[in-house]
C-alpha cells in the first residue's frame, strides 16, 4: 500500500511545477543566458522507472553554457519517503553549480533540507565518494533497528538524509557521465 501511494505522490507531482519553460527560467538565473536549449536523450540506469530521461544542454552563439537535468524519483527505500524532485543544474565544464528543488528535498520525517543541508550536499557531490558507489540498496545505509546512518557513511551524508543523498550522488555521477561523452563529442 505505501509504495502504490508513493508512486501516485511521485505521478502527482511530477507535474508540479516541472516544465521546460521553469527549467530555461531557472537556468538563466543559476547559471546564466544562452540562446538555445536542447534535449539529450539518455538512459535511466538509477530509477526502476526509467523516467528520467532527459539532459538539457544550452547554448550561447553555438557554445554550450552549462546543462540541466531534471529528476523525478523515489529514494529508492521502498518506504514511505518523499518523492526526490528536482534540477541538477551544471556550467559549461559540467561542474555541479546547484541542486534546485521547487518543492523542497526532505530528510528524515519527511523534515525539509536547511540551506546548509543543500550546501553540504553540494559539497558531497563535488567530490566522489567511493563508500556511496558500492550501496546496492539504500537501507544499506542504516541500521535496520534504529535507523541511525551507519558510521562509516556519516562524513559522506547530509545528517538524517541519507536516502536522499545517495540517490541524488547516483543521480549527479551518471549526469556527469553523460556530460563527459556530450564535451567529448562536441
Amino acid at each position: 500500500m505505501i509504495k502504490v501511494v508513493s508512486l501516485l505522490i511521485l505521478f502527482l507531482w511530477s507535474f508540479s511545477g516541472f516544465s521546460s519553460e521553469n527549467i530555461s527560467e531557472n537556468f538563466r538565473k543559476i547559471v546564466g543566458d544562452f540562446s538555445e536549449k536542447k534535449e539529450l536523450k539518455v538512459i535511466d540506469t538509477i530509477s526502476k522507472e526509467k523516467n528520467n530521461t532527459k539532459i538539457y544542454f544550452f547554448t550561447l552563439k553555438n557554445n554550450i553554457v552549462g546543462f540541466a537535468r531534471p529528476i523525478s524519483t523515489t529514494t529508492g527505500c521502498e518506504s514511505a519517503c518523499l518523492p526526490l524532485i528536482y534540477t541538477a543544474f551544471y556550467n559549461k565544464q559540467g561542474s555541479l553549480v546547484k541542486i534546485y528543488s521547487q518543492d523542497g528535498l526532505t530528510k528524515i520525517n519527511h523534515a525539509p533540507l536547511s540551506e546548509e543541508d543543500y550546501a553540504n550536499l553540494e559539497f558531497i557531490l563535488s567530490l566522489k565518494q567511493k563508500d556511496l558507489e558500492s550501496i546496492n540498496h539504500p537501507k544499506e545505509l542504516t541500521d535496520a533497528i534504529s535507523g541511525a546512518t551507519y558510521k562509516k557513511y556519516v562524513p559522506v551524508v547530509v545528517k538524517g538524509a541519507a536516502y536522499t543523498t545517495l540517490r541524488v550522488y547516483l543521480y549527479h555521477r551518471e549526469t556527469l557521465k553523460y556530460i563527459k561523452q556530450l564535451l567529448e563529442n562536441k
